[in-house]
């Protein structure tokens, strides 16, 4: 079976490779900053596990293109590049209500009080109130609890590059899942076939 949608997957995974790079050089810098306005990590919390968790996804997406592509080791048709991003879209708008943290420190010149949504980065920052007082019954609440209530006023920003990098990390997150379901319902399809010729041949 030849495989005809390997160019635009092939873009996704070294995009996302590249960035991974990146941002990891970027932590390692953040590391040694004692420079107010300097580097900074990407997150205000578990910083280097998100950006591992990216780099392990973009390390698992090129591994996957490099069976499908290079070894031809696997014959298994790669999903519609369509479904994928739109997917991939759809997951990254829903991270934002099943993945957030509220932030009472922030950093150099920033809002002290700020909630985080997205994931693996946070891309939707919702400022609150200087008065953390007020802010206290939002600390467990997710995106639509903080939506659904009026006081106090939270102001909200939408961060472009974390809103990119989300959508590459579920691109070829997706990506992987939809190749190796398919691959395994190929070779499970296989399988049975195989299973019934020898059984017809034994009759």
């Amino acid at each position: 079976m030849k495989i005809t949608k390997i160019n635009p997957f092939w873009i996704l995974v070294l995009t996302q490779a590249l960035f991974a790079i990146v941002i990891c050089g970027n932590e390692v810098v953040a590391i040694y900053n004692r420079v107010p306005g300097g580097n900074y990590p990407i997150e205000h919390r578990f910083s280097w596990v998100v950006v591992l968790l990216f780099c392990f996804g973009a390390g698992a997406s090129c591994y996957l293109m490099w069976l499908f592509d290079v070894k031809k080791k696997w014959t298994a048709p790669l999903p519609s590049p369509a479904m994928d991003l739109l997917l991939a879209a759809l997951t990254t708008i829903l991270s934002a209500v099943f993945a957030h943290y509220l932030s009472i420190i922030g950093w150099c010149c920033e809002h002290p009080l700020a909630f985080y949504f997205g994931f693996p980065f946070s891309y939707l920052l919702g400022i609150g109130s200087f008065l953390f007082s007020e802010m206290l019954p939002y600390k467990d609440y997710g995106l639509l609890k903080i939506l659904a209530t009026s006081h106090p006023q939270v102001g909200w920003q939408l961060l472009s590059y974390q809103f990119f990098l989300d959508f590459l990390f579920w691109s070829n997150t997706i990506l992987v899942l939809l190749s190796l379901v398919t691959r395994f319902r190929q070779k499970r399809s296989l399988r049975g076939s195989a299973k019934a010729e020898i059984q017809s041949e034994t009759i």
